[in-house]
């Protein structure tokens, strides 16, 4: 493990900002997280021995990319509260609550972080951020708009399929919504029958109801 030496904090921001570098080259999903976990210890240790926002910030972002989403929240949240006003933490903690599926509370972050007025990097990273988020939530148009907005055209001809698709479903419920209406309609007017003593016509109406039913359940 890293022995930071807290008269040479310097060597501890390098020996951490090459492991994210690391981490980023790396190929490999496991090496790739073992680099961004030792990237997060060195800042935790960093953090620790000076608390400010760019230890904070190296601690966040490297729990981030260790996909340690609970951690990460932590030492953003501190970094946040020393500078409310930089976009950059606010798009790591609406990526992280994305990735723990807390989806309000990313596009609250992710709006926030918009606000601020982040360079066109930062910008267009946060909209297709906002497309995954409003994905997620299956509010397809949002998500088409904020992809069109970075320009992710993969991304958008993705949302137009999904959204075609949602459509598909939501009809298809509605129809079979409707059958089962049916269904209870002939089965209630068959109860009606019997009462009047038109037994016959009533076990005819259940016979029909009953294979409808059956179709339903092959």
């Amino acid at each position: 493990a890293y022995q930071l030496n807290p008269r040479d904090l310097d060597s501890g921001r390098l020996a951490a900002y090459a492991a994210i570098a690391a981490g980023r080259r790396s190929t490999s999903a496991t090496a790739k997280v073992n680099y961004y976990t030792k990237a997060a210890r060195v800042g935790e240790k960093l953090a620790n021995a000076k608390p400010i926002f760019e230890h904070q910030l190296l601690a966040g972002e490297s729990w981030l990319g260790a996909k340690k989403f609970d951690k990460a929240l932590v030492w953003l949240k501190k970094a946040a509260s020393k500078k409310p006003q930089n976009a950059l933490v606010h798009y790591y903690i609406g990526q992280s609550y994305s990735q723990l599926g807390q989806f309000d509370q990313a596009l609250a972050s992710l709006q926030k972080a918009l606000q601020l007025g982040p360079n066109a990097d930062l910008r267009r990273q946060i909209y297709n951020n906002l497309g995954f988020v409003y994905a997620k939530k299956k509010n397809y148009d949002k998500a088409l708009e904020m992809y069109k907005t970075a320009g992710n055209k993969a991304k958008v001809a993705e949302m137009k399929k999904a959204k075609e698709t949602a459509a598909k479903n939501a009809e298809a419920k509605k129809e079979m919504r409707e059958f089962k209406q049916k269904i209870k309609a002939l089965y209630a007017q068959a109860d009606e029958l019997e009462k009047l003593g038109q037994v016959e016509e009533a076990r005819q109406l259940r016979e029909q109801a009953d294979k409808l039913s059956a179709s339903i359940k092959k």
